[in-house]
């Protein structure tokens, strides 16, 4: 690597070892110890937010909220990351409960989680609804607003890593505006996804 010309770009994530166990205070002074051993990127991952969906700052965490936390990674010389598992939302979340027509539903016609199979914590939502213009809207309020450069987007949508069940992938609903059937809702999820990344770079280049 010291023979290279031109450097790749060193990124530091969270997750390991800290997994959801994070706050300011950690995070400062990591974000210190990768800015000196030559990081480029800092990547706050899950364990920042209250739930699923909502994605609200865990206001007990970061008393102050993300953007002094992203600031200060700035002035570090680092682009501040952040992990959003961008089609999930908690059961319990206020966008589940006011909108449960914007997510997935099996082939039983039940809502449910293609992150991983049998999971009782969250649900699935479908980027044929309402919920493009939900989720796009909070990547907005975080880059735009508060100044986020790089952001982690787990995408379990389509399917996921964790799922090894076909017939346990995509969407069935045959009610939602973004596809007519199953198999369209495959396409329809990942063209919506591109689309998505347009319109955030157009926003923020």
């Amino acid at each position: 690597l010291s023979e290279l010309e031109e450097k790749p770009t060193f990124v530091y994530n969270t997750w390991r070892p800290f997994t959801k166990n994070i706050n300011e205070k950690l995070i400062m002074e990591l974000a210190k110890v990768a800015a000196d051993a030559g990081m480029k990127e800092f990547v706050i991952d899950d364990g920042w937010n209250e739930n699923y969906g909502d994605w609200n700052v865990d206001l007990t965490k970061f008393p102050n909220g993300l953007k002094p936390v992203f600031d200060y990674i700035k002035s570090l010389g680092m682009k501040p990351g952040l992990w959003i598992s961008i089609g999930s939302a908690s059961q319990s979340s206020k966008v589940f409960q006011d909108h449960p027509d914007w997510f997935v539903l099996d082939k039983n016609g039940q809502p449910t989680s293609l992150h991983t199979e049998n999971d009782k914590e969250r649900y699935t939502a479908c980027f044929g609804t309402g919920w493009y213009d939900y989720i796009k809207n909070i990547l907005l309020k975080r880059s735009v607003g508060y100044g986020l450069e790089y952001m982690k987007l787990d995408f379990a949508v389509v399917t996921s890593a964790y799922t090894f069940d076909h017939t346990h992938s995509g969407c069935y609903a045959t009610n939602h505006p973004g596809h007519k059937d199953h198999n369209e809702s495959l396409f329809t999820n990942y063209q919506r996804l591109w689309q998505l990344f347009d319109e955030l770079h157009e926003a923020k280049p």
